[in-house]
């Protein structure tokens, strides 16, 4: 698709994160489907990591080893197997079938960002900012709550045990780190984002309060890359139907699909927010301004409604009560908070209904219910039970006082 909408030879950079080991001869020149050797077919792999001798923070918005960020250092003699050399976090290490070398960066979020920070070469426009935002965030002050990218996303073995399958000494659980790079799960994702609700009744108004924090991720929510979004989706009912929003957002457009109609998981427009960073551009720099695109196209941000770490976004919301909704209806309020690996047109136009590992492409993060109870709220001018049973008794008494006074004229 890349190829069919841009001029030849642009490449789009996708083998410079996606296929470091084939890129790295010429870095960014390499078409995502001109890869054909063993180690670039092997796309991420524990080379691409783990062969970076350095990354140059002074070029921290450039793409992987592209202008030099990430640096790939080989011995300069064609007998040498350059697969052989790697680098690690550890001092100790033996001199095994790889020739290991300490570098120390792997203990360090930095190593990260030779992949998950970039911007547009040509004009700045963002692509990932994942470092970044992780270095405003509250993890990464140094103190007793500090945590890099490897605390979370490689987490310590439970038990000590080797680091290598040939050979190498047992080492303990703190020198062994996970390799599968957790990333968004149903488990991580309710453990990090928070959702809180809370309803009032005001005027034969429902008011519905909702935040939703950002509380123990790293970096923003959602990050990544652009296509990473979250909708927060409220359904308010009554006897079993919804109650008519009358103030607050609605759910954006980016929820719904490209097909004719409204299909299920199209959520747009209902009571809610969405959190994303939408970019717009035009392809290839040529036509229209659309939305969204991907940060090869784009050249401005339209919306940017993501969560920083550590911060807390609240909206408002109001619905009607219905004016002869008997007093002690149950209101329920039901709120949900969804994360898409993708726009849901692209997920289902690619027909993405998982991941490649098997992963749900929408994840339902946390959701909340609430019922409150009608007090009978009604708008003014609209005599409630009270007053018309005031009413009543008043003209009760005057039946009664009338009817003594014709008794003493008649006496």
């Amino acid at each position: 698709v890349f190829k069919n909408l841009h001029d030849p030879g642009e490449s789009g950079f996708c083998a410079s994160c996606h296929a470091p080991m084939e890129d790295v001869f010429t870095p960014g020149q390499l078409a995502y489907d001109a890869i054909s050797t063993g180690p670039g077919l092997d796309g991420v792999s524990c080379l691409g990591c783990h062969q970076q001798s350095h990354v140059d923070d002074a070029f921290i918005n450039g793409i992987a080893h592209v202008n030099g960020k990430v640096i790939y250092r080989f011995p300069d003699d064609p007998d040498y197997v350059t697969g052989l050399y790697v680098y690690g976090n550890l001092p100790d290490v033996e001199a095994g079938t790889m020739r290991n070398s300490l570098q120390t960066q792997f203990g360090q979020s930095l190593i990260c960002a030779g992949c998950h920070q970039y911007v547009r070469p040509d004009n700045g426009a963002p692509g990932q900012n994942t470092y970044l935002e992780w270095l405003s965030s509250p993890y990464a002050v140094a103190g007793p709550n500090f945590k890099s990218c490897q605390d979370c996303h490689m987490p310590n073995e439970a038990d000590a045990g080797p680091i290598a399958i040939t050979a190498g000494f047992d080492r303990p659980a703190s020198q062994r780190h996970r390799h599968d790079f957790i990333g968004s799960t149903p488990t991580t994702l309710s453990q990090a984002i928070l959702l809180r609700t809370s309803v009032s009744e005001s005027a034969g108004q429902l008011l519905v309060n909702a935040e939703v924090e950002n509380r123990g991720a790293g970096h923003s929510f959602p990050a990544g890359v652009s296509v990473r979004n979250a909708l927060l989706v409220l359904d308010v009912r009554a006897n079993g139907l919804p109650l008519t929003q009358t103030g607050g957002p609605v759910v954006p457009w980016y929820a719904d699909d490209n097909v004719p109609g409204v299909q299920p998981g199209d959520l747009a427009g209902q009571p809610g927010k969405g959190f994303a960073k939408v970019l717009e551009g035009r392809i290839n720099d040529q036509g229209p301004v659309v939305r969204p695109v991907l940060f090869i196209d784009a050249e401005a941000v339209a919306e940017n409604t993501i969560i920083p770490s550590g911060a807390t976004d609240l909206s408002n919301y109001a619905f009607a009560i219905p004016a002869d909704l008997p007093v002690g209806t149950e209101i329920t309020v039901e709120a949900r908070l969804l994360y898409r690996r993708a726009w849901r047109a692209l997920a289902v136009t690619k027909g993405w209904t998982e991941t490649t590992s098997g992963g749900p492409i929408e994840i339902t993060v946390a959701q909340s219910q609430t019922s409150v109870l009608s007090a009978g709220t009604r708008p003014t001018g609209v005599p409630g039970p009270g007053g018309l049973s005031l009413l009543l008794l008043a003209l009760a008494m005057l039946g009664i006082g009338a009817a003594v006074a014709t008794r003493s004229r008649q006496g």
